[in-house]
C-alpha cells in the first residue's frame, strides 16, 4: 500500500488505492473520507462501490463478490458544500484524533448515525487520518450493517492504513503547492521581463526544451555549469540581454 500511495500521481489518487484495498479486505459497500477545510467545517469525499456480477457481466452497486476478486469499480459522490464539524462523529474524531467507534448505533446521540441507522447500519467506525501523528487532515468514515462489526484488529489496521494515507496526502499537497507556486513565479517573470529575454533564459527552467534536455546549457554540460560560468558573468550577460531586448522594444 505504501509504495501504491507513493506512486499515486495526486491526493484523489492516493482515496483510490485505498478504497480499492479496503473493499477487497473488508467488504465495505461505501466509503467516506472527511476531509477537513477549516477548524469548523469538512468536505465529504463518498465512494461508492459498483461490483460487477460475474455471471451476466452486469454492474450492481453494493452487491456481494469474492473477497479476492477485483471485478468492481469506483462512483466517485464528492461534495463541493462545506459541513460542520460540530454535532457529528467526525468532528470529535478530528478533534481528539483518536479513533471513534459506535458499536450500535441504538445507544448513538449523533443525529446522522440515526439516518445511517434508518437505512440499514448498525455500526460506524471513525478513523483520524494524521499527519507525523500531531496534525490531523479529516477522517476516514465506515459503516456495517452489523452490530460491532468492526473487530479490535480491523480497527488496528484500519489505523495503520489512515497513517499511510495521511502522510502521503501531505507530501502529494507539498508537491502541488510547489507547482503552484512555479506557475506564480513563471507568471510573474513573464509580466516583468520582456519575452525577448526569457526566450533566451528560459532554457536553464523549461525541462522541455532541447538545451535542457541535452544538459549542454551556455555550450556546457549541466553538472559543469557551476564551473563554467560564474555568477558575475551570467549577471553581465543576462544585463546585457535585458538591454538590448529594452531598446529593440523601444525602436
Amino acid at each position: 500500500l505504501g509504495n501504491r500511495l507513493m506512486a499515486a500521481p495526486d491526493e484523489d489518487s492516493c482515496y483510490e488505492e485505498i478504497t480499492r484495498l479496503m473493499v477487497i479486505l473488508f467488504d465495505f459497500k461505501k466509503v467516506a473520507f472527511g476531509m477537513l477545510t477549516e477548524t469548523e467545517y469538512f468536505l465529504l469525499k463518498r465512494v461508492v462501490v459498483v461490483r460487477h456480477d460475474k455471471r451476466n457481466g452486469e454492474a450492481v452497486a453494493g452487491c456481494s463478490f469474492e473477497a479476492n476478486s477485483n471485478s468492481f469499480d469506483l462512483e466517485y459522490l464528492n461534495s463541493d458544500d462545506r459541513r460542520p464539524l460540530a454535532g457529528t462523529a467526525c468532528g470529535v474524531c478530528t478533534s481528539t484524533m483518536k479513533e471513534q467507534y459506535f458499536p450500535d448505533l441504538r445507544t448513538s446521540q449523533f443525529s446522522t448515525h440515526q439516518v445511517l441507522r434508518r437505512n440499514g447500519m448498525n455500526s460506524v467506525l471513525c478513523v483520524p487520518i494524521l499527519v507525523n501523528g500531531s496534525k490531523c487532515c479529516g477522517a476516514i468514515l465506515l459503516c456495517r450493517p452489523a452490530l460491532d462489526g468492526f473487530s479490535k484488529q480491523d480497527r488496528v489496521l484500519l489505523a495503520d492504513m489512515a497513517l499511510l494515507l495521511g502522510a502521503n496526502i501531505y507530501a502529494k499537497r507539498m508537491v502541488a503547492e510547489s507547482a503552484k507556486n512555479l506557475r506564480r513565479q513563471r507568471d510573474m517573470l513573464q509580466s516583468v521581463i520582456p519575452p525577448q529575454v526569457l526566450d533566451k533564459i528560459e532554457v536553464f527552467w523549461n525541462e522541455d526544451s532541447e538545451e535542457y534536455k541535452s544538459g549542454n546549457l551556455l555550450g556546457h554540460p549541466r553538472r559543469h555549469l557551476t564551473k563554467a560560468v560564474t555568477r558575475q558573468q551570467t549577471t553581465k550577460c543576462l544585463k546585457m540581454t535585458t538591454s538590448g531586448a529594452i531598446r529593440g522594444m523601444s525602436l
